[in-house]
C-alpha cells in the first residue's frame, strides 16, 4: 500500500545554517508471502544561509566573502528500492538526483557543490531467545570524488522495549546507542558519537537526544520488522 512522511532539520555549523524540508512517499507490493518491495520517492527543499561575518578571514577583500547568503533556495529529488521480510531487508536509493551548486561565489565561480549520493544497506534480525534479538547490518555510501563510507552496526533488542547498540565506521568514528520504546507510538533514545580519526584531537564526540513518533498505526502491531 502506500504510505509516506514528513522531514524537518537544522542545522547550525560555524557561519552556516541550513534547513531541509522533505516528503516522502512509498508504495509497498507483496512479492510473495513472506518478501514486499517498496519503491520510494523523495521531494526536498533546501535553505542555505551563510554569514561570513562569523568568520575570522585572513584577507578581508577577499571576493569569496563579499556578500553573505540569505536563504539559497536548492530543490531536490531522491528516489529507491526496499526489499524486506519480518526478518531480512536491502535496499539502494539516491536521495538527491540532482547535481547542485549550493552556494556561487561574485564571480561565479562555484564554491559547494550537492553531488550524487548512493546508498547500499542490508540487515537481518535473529531470534535468540523470546526475549532477545540481534541485528547486525551495514551501510555502504558511495560519492564521485569520495572514499567509499561503511558503516556496521550491531543492535539487540530486548523484550521489545528496549534497544542496546553500537556502530563503526570505517576509519572514521564509532558510537553507541540505548532506546526504550515507550508504547506503539513513541520511540525515545540517545545516542553518542566519537571520532577516530585524526579530528579527534579537536573534537570531544557529539550527543543525541531523539524521538521518534508513529502516527496512524492503529491497526497495526509493532513487529519484529520495526526493529528495522
Amino acid at each position: 500500500g502506500l504510505s509516506g512522511g514528513i522531514n524537518y532539520t537544522n542545522d547550525r555549523i560555524g557561519a552556516m545554517s541550513e534547513n531541509n524540508f522533505s516528503v516522502n512517499l512509498a508504495y509497498a507490493v507483496d512479492l510473495n508471502d513472506d518478501f514486499k518491495l517498496s519503491f520510494g520517492l523523495k521531494g526536498t527543499a533546501n535553505l542555505l544561509s551563510v554569514d561570513y561575518t562569523k568568520l575570522d578571514i585572513y584577507d578581508p577583500n577577499d571576493p569569496t566573502f563579499g556578500e553573505n547568503i540569505s536563504n539559497k533556495f536548492n530543490p531536490n529529488v531522491g528516489a529507491g528500492l526496499f526489499l524486506y521480510s519480518d526478518k531480512a531487508y536491502v535496499g539502494v536509493s539516491v536521495p538527491n538526483l540532482l547535481t547542485t551548486d549550493r552556494t556561487t561565489g561574485e564571480e561565479g565561480f562555484e564554491l559547494m557543490r550537492q553531488k550524487m549520493h548512493f546508498y547500499l544497506t542490508g540487515g537481518y534480525v535473529f531470534d535468540l531467545n523470546p526475549s532477545l534479538k540481534f541485528k547486525p547490518a551495514v551501510l555502504v555510501k558511495t560519492v564521485s570524488g569520495a572514499p567509499i563510507q561503511v558503516d556496521l552496526t550491531a543492535n539487540f533488542l530486548i523484550v521489545d522495549r528496549f534497544t542496546v547498540g553500537a556502530a563503526y565506521r570505517w576509519d572514521a568514528s564509532v558510537s553507541g546507542l540505548v532506546g526504550f520504546q515507550v508504547n506503539d507510538g513513541l520511540f525515545i533514545g540517545y545516542s553518542y558519537d566519537a571520532d577516530t580519526s585524526k579530528l579527534s584531537k579537536y573534537n570531544s564526540g557529539s550527543h543525541e537526544i531523539f524521538l521518534r513518533f508513529d502516527l496512524f498505526n492503529k491497526y497495526n502491531k509493532v513487529s519484529t520488522a520495526r526493529f528495522f
